[in-house]
């Protein structure tokens, strides 16, 4: 049921400001472990993915989905003040944005929507509040009203799937045990053990239902999990390896650079 999806759906937010960017606002070849919305309210912005360039303008809300690489610059205006967040949605393992692959703009020229978007904006960066749990709620249920709106603009992005979500299915339980556990040594008997079945019976399960084996998803999730720490943490290289189940930091290393093009080190340092 849908209804038990959102029960167990947890929207975290990674970073997000209202700015008013530099000239120098600029980077190339971007690739984030979590969703981006940027939200201008006066001057543009151009971002290029997938061989498109893509002209954002003011009360014109944009969706960069994890995991699309990008680059993003100001346009010759050099102009721009803009709401920025950064974050993820999943329940028990399912992205709530996986219709989502690529860039994606709405317009909230209108006035009723763009007041109502920005209340949820400014009340999700809001800093000062004399009860620190009402304010905690209201800037969680901005993030929740921010994703319906979204959601509400473009309704043939609502997988038909989520209408018969069963959170105890077998796909639902292996991926939420795959996710609690990852720092720790996984294996198929272990793995085959969760769902009771047989060793070579759960590899060809999970391979039809997830279009890879299951170690090579588990190596998946690491690198991705990785990527966040690496874009939202203060955690070392070594400290991430540990964190991610990697064997050593070199494996960690080795393994990162071969699946994007990069160290962990390089992948810090392009960081927006």
């Amino acid at each position: 049921m849908i209804s038990e999806y959102i029960t167990n759906l947890k929207i975290k937010q990674y970073g997000g400001s209202f700015i008013s960017c530099p000239s120098s606002w600029s980077s190339t070849h971007v690739t984030s472990a979590y969703h981006k919305l940027y939200f201008p309210v006066a001057g543009e912005a151009q971002i290029s993915a997938k061989g498109r360039t893509y002209l954002l303008k003011e009360k014109q809300l944009m969706l960069i989905p994890k995991g699309v690489t990008h680059s993003f610059s100001l346009t010759d205006t050099c102009h721009l003040e803009k709401y920025w967040l950064h974050f993820t949605a999943f329940s028990e393992g399912t992205d709530l944005f996986s219709q989502f692959t690529n860039i994606t703009i709405w317009d909230f020229s209108d006035s009723d929507s763009y007041t109502k978007l920005t209340g949820y904006f400014n009340q999700l960066f809001a800093q000062e509040s004399s009860n620190t749990l009402v304010l905690s709620l209201l800037q969680q249920a901005s993030l929740f009203q921010i994703c319906a709106l979204l959601f509400s603009h473009s309704p043939e992005k609502i997988p038909v799937a989520f209408q018969n979500i069963s959170l105890h299915s077998k796909q639902a339980v292996i991926l939420k045990y795959m996710n609690d556990h990852l720092a720790e040594p996984l294996t198929i008997d272990q793995l085959a053990k969760v769902l009771y079945m047989h060793p070579t019976a759960f590899i060809r399960y999970f391979k039809n239902h997830m279009g890879m084996p299951p170690l090579k998803y588990i190596k998946y999730l690491r690198l991705e999990r990785a990527k966040l720490y690496l874009e939202t943490t203060d955690y070392t290289i070594q400290e991430i390896a540990i964190l991610t189940g990697f064997t050593t930091t070199s494996h960690f290393s080795r393994d990162f650079k071969a699946t994007y093009g990069m160290s962990p080190v390089q992948a810090r340092k392009s960081i927006y």
